[in-house]
């Protein structure tokens, strides 16, 4: 087992960040270094370490290089890189934003900034931030898709958004507000692809998409009404479901009922793609059960079972049940709980069946004391330090 990696789940464990940003008004590029500790709902605490400032903007971005590289090779395991704060032009107008207390000023950016897009820009518009994004006595995303749905002949030719594409520096995924987008899918019926991030407070509403590819929900507490909104929408043409899970701590209410009814009872003819993502440790054995008997394990090319904290006994059923992954070409299970012999069996299944496999950030063999020190039992060290609070 690699203890190092452990290490960074069942104890604190050191990041480094760099926060970069332009002063304006000094004229200066300035560096700002912390240090903290990862914990295991995300970062713990910081401590400013030091700050320098550059006359140009090319020395503070070599010195932003050189650093990342040392700290990586002194033993950190992340070197995080942050741009804050707004950029300012000549006439002292902010030309990009990508954060702002203020509410207001914040939409008024956003709007000015998609008004000036060109056509062949729309294709794919990506919101990363809006005004309040994480503030639930606000509607900020109201304001974004609102504007979108007054606004829609201007983007008759969008084939993709993504609506909550934050820097995680900046605001985690389960501080990300967001809201009911039942008017927006009717003002864009006939869009490819729709990339959530964050869904506390989201609501899908019955979908009529049939030329919508890819649907993609990250966020720490997917909800069975989230569930039975997608089984009861009409997607014919999804290629692609990626669904972040989360647990009950942020409001995850999934139940195995829901997950069986959406493998069960809808139609996705085209799927090629699969994600079940970031779920509780308690209930992995139960939905890999359910997608192994389920017809889509049959025609999927790609899974997607990560962050979940996965045990041998859970990648048992994977292998008993290989037969059936008739096209799989890649599977990715990295962040996982694996024993160095189920590590091997499973990459000699793959090398066997001819299809990739991801099983990096090995977390090691729960049997081993290292895990159980401090707790009670499995169980107990599975609810607390499982790798999707990472996320």
């Amino acid at each position: 087992m690699n203890n190092k990696n452990s290490k960074y789940f069942i104890r604190t464990n050191d990041f480094f960040e760099i926060v970069y940003n332009f002063d304006n008004k000094k004229n200066i590029y300035i560096v700002r270094e912390f240090t903290g500790h990862y914990y295991s709902m995300g970062l713990g605490e910081t401590k400013l370490l030091l700050e320098k400032s550059f006359d140009n903007e090319k020395s503070q971005l070599d010195y932003i290089n050189k650093r990342e590289n040392e700290i990586l090779n002194r033993g950190y395991i992340h070197c995080i890189k942050s741009f804050l704060i707004s950029i300012y032009d000549k006439n002292n107008n902010i030309k990009e934003i990508y954060y702002d207390d203020d509410f207001e000023i914040t939409n008024k950016i956003l709007i000015n900034k998609l008004e000036t897009l060109k056509e062949y820009e729309k294709k794919h518009i990506s919101i990363e931030f809006w005004g309040v994004t994480f503030n639930e006595n606000e509607k900020g995303i109201d304001f974004i898709l609102n504007y979108f749905i007054e606004n829609k002949s201007k983007y008759v030719n969008t084939e993709y958004f993504t609506i909550g594409n934050v820097n995680r520096t900046i605001c985690e995924l389960s501080w990300i507000i967001q809201g009911n987008y039942e008017k927006f899918f009717k003002a864009f019926p006939n869009i490819k692809g729709m990339f959530i991030q964050g869904n506390e407070e989201l609501k899908l509403r019955k979908m009529n998409l049939p030329k919508l590819e890819i649907l993609e929900l990250q966020g720490s507490s997917l909800r069975n009404e989230i569930l039975e909104d997608i089984t009861n929408s009409n997607l014919p043409n999804l290629k692609r479901l990626n669904l972040y899970f989360g647990v009950e701590y942020y409001g995850c209410d999934v139940e195995i009922k829901y997950v069986k009814n959406l493998l069960e009872n809808t139609n996705f003819e085209n799927l090629k793609i699969l994600g079940l993502c970031n779920m509780e440790a308690l209930i992995i054995s139960e939905v890999i059960t359910i997608l192994f008997n389920s017809k889509y394990i049959y025609q999927i090319e790609v899974l997607d079972i990560s962050k979940s904290g996965i045990r041998d006994i859970d990648a048992e059923i994977i292998i008993n049940n290989i037969d059936k992954l008739k096209n799989i070409r890649y599977i990715d299970i990295h962040y996982n709980y694996f024993s160095d012999d189920m590590i091997e069996k499973l990459y000699n299944l793959a090398k066997e069946y001819n299809f990739e496999i991801n099983l990096d950030c090995c977390q090691g063999d729960l049997s081993e004391d290292i895990f159980l020190e401090e707790y009670e039992d499995e169980e107990e060290f599975l609810e607390e330090f499982s790798p999707m609070y990472m996320e």
